[in-house]
C-alpha cells in the first residue's frame, strides 16, 4: 500500500482569504478558491491536543497530504459541511513525502 493511496480518502475545496479596504473606509475579506486538495483528515488524539494547547494552537483535526500543499496559516478547506481553519504546516518526514496539517473545526453546520 502507496503512501499517496493511505493519504487520498478526502477531497477538499481549498479557499484563502483576501483582505481589502471597502468602500467605507473598513476592511472587506473575500474568499478565493484555490485548487481541490486531496488527503486524509483524522482527529487529533489527546496527547497531542494537550501538547498544542500548551503552546497557544487550538487545533482539533490533522490532515495528511502525500504532497506539498501549499497552504497557509489561516487558509480554509471545506469538506461537506464542515469548514476547518488551518493552523500549521509541517513537512512531517523532511523528504517531501508526507505533509502533517494542522487545523481548527472552523464552522459545522447540521
Amino acid at each position: 500500500m502507496s503512501l499517496t493511496s493511505l493519504t487520498a480518502e478526502h477531497t477538499l475545496s481549498h479557499y484563502r482569504r483576501t483582505f481589502t479596504r471597502g468602500a467605507g473606509g473598513g476592511r472587506v475579506s473575500t474568499r478565493t478558491a484555490q485548487s481541490d486538495k486531496v488527503c486524509r483528515i483524522q482527529p487529533l488524539n489527546a496527547t497531542e491536543r494537550v501538547v498544542l494547547l500548551k503552546d497557544g494552537m487550538d487545533v482539533s483535526a490533522v490532515m495528511y497530504f502525500s504532497s506539498d500543499p501549499s497552504v497557509l496559516v489561516n487558509d480554509e478547506f471545506d469538506y461537506g459541511t464542515t469548514t476547518y481553519q488551518v493552523k500549521g504546516v509541517i513537512d512531517f518526514d523532511r523528504l517531501g513525502r508526507l505533509w502533517k496539517v494542522y487545523v481548527h473545526v472552523f464552522t459545522e453546520e447540521t
